[in-house]
């Protein structure tokens, strides 16, 4: 309980040979153990109590980011935020605070994303970047989920004074696009700007993976290798893009 390498994010999960005693259970409860494990555990059981402890992790971000809107939607701080756009037009307006609510957001939380996304990798030996180059890899984030929040709220904004009543039918088929868009782009514009990716050398393991692919039904063009080594020793395999974009 007391590795701060450990913290309460990580599932500790004790292998008994039998039910322990409620005061063994408290016992470990005490030291940070999340729960007791009857050996041979079942997988299926197992795999289920590990999901169900990662996402209280995930139920913090969610929390976090629930508060903080709830902040802006109804504190002063939503109107002090809004404050030096007020000579804007409505849509411009949008754009700004979209943006602004976005890197607002990110700084608020930029703390807990450092420990978590920095400090902890590197104690466990899994990140390789330096500070700065963490910081820069956000500073790259923020900007681009700005462009995009600001992009998509100033289109709606937009399409709700144009058409008042019957927006959200437009801004749902408009939506339905950006999305299928930025699926096919993603690949070949965003995803270049964090890593550099070349062809994998490796020919005859190439041509396995296309026939995967294949097989899979999910066919792609590209086996491309990226430079996420300068981030993390972690192994990784995605694939990314629709249509002529799709590769792994």
């Amino acid at each position: 309980q007391a590795d701060l390498r450990l913290s309460h994010s990580v599932p500790i999960l004790v292998v008994t040979p039998s039910n322990p005693t409620p005061e063994q259970r408290v016992m470990g409860l005490r030291a940070g153990v999340w729960d007791f494990v009857v050996d041979p555990p079942a997988p299926a059981d197992l795999a289920l109590k590990i999901d169900t402890y990662t996402q209280a992790k995930r139920n913090v971000d969610v929390a976090l980011a629930a508060g903080l809107l709830a902040s802006l939607a109804w504190s002063s701080l939503g109107d002090w935020l809004f404050s030096p756009l007020t000579s804007l037009s409505p849509v411009a307006a949008a754009a700004a605070y979209a943006a602004l609510v976005t890197a607002f957001a990110s700084v608020v939380r930029a703390p807990l994303a450092f420990w978590r996304g920095w400090w902890r990798e590197r104690s466990w030996g899994f990140s390789t970047q330096t500070p700065a180059a963490w910081l820069a890899d956000l500073a790259k984030s923020v900007a681009l989920s700005a462009a995009l929040t600001a992009g998509a709220w100033t289109a709606v904004v937009a399409l709700a004074r144009e058409l008042p009543g019957w927006w959200p039918l437009p801004a749902a088929v408009a939506v339905a696009a950006a999305v299928l868009l930025l699926s096919f782009v993603a690949p070949v514009v965003l995803e270049p700007v964090f890593n550099r990716f070349t062809p994998l050398a490796d020919q005859v393991l190439a041509e396995q993976l296309r026939r995967l692919a294949e097989r899979a039904g999910v066919p792609v063009r590209d086996v491309l290798v990226a430079d996420a080594s300068r981030r993390t020793t972690k192994l990784n395999a995605y694939v990314s893009g629709i249509g002529r974009t799709r590769r792994v």
